[in-house]
């Protein structure tokens, strides 16, 4: 009967139906209640496009951030090694600094030696 209304839009069928309700709530909606292969491919080609698209993006975010882990990796790699040299030159400037105090050292031991007659005056004054 639903073909024959189509046909005959002319027709008293027709006519009664047209106002009804129902009947122009589905005739104008069929789109929205069962929609066409048509629409129904020409959203998801819609979709999958824009899929596409992200995942590319997202694609070149994740190869930047790749880069800039690598860039992050060796400017960590060049800064352990400066840190190791100036660690490096620490200990041999402590080194340095140690001897030239056992060399003090041994030199005032040396002055010390040498300077017997000033203790024994201090001695003599001690008892004035």
């Amino acid at each position: 009967m639903g073909s024959f209304l189509l046909k005959e839009k002319n027709g008293v069928f027709w006519k009664g139906l047209m106002g009804s309700a129902i009947f122009g709530l589905g005739f104008y909606t069929r789109d929205a209640l069962s929609p066409y292969p048509k629409s129904i491919m020409k959203e998801g080609k819609q979709c999958l496009a824009g899929t596409k698209s992200l995942a590319e993006k997202s694609r070149a975010a994740l190869a930047e951030l790749k880069r800039i882990e690598k860039n992050a990796d060796q400017i960590v790699q060049s800064i352990k090694t400066e840190i190791a040299k100036l660690e490096r030159a620490k200990m041999r400037e402590e080194l340095k600094k140690a001897k030239m105090m056992e060399e003090l050292k041994k030199a005032e031991g040396r002055c010390t030696v040498g300077t017997c007659c000033e203790s024994q005056e201090e001695s003599v004054w001690s008892f004035i």
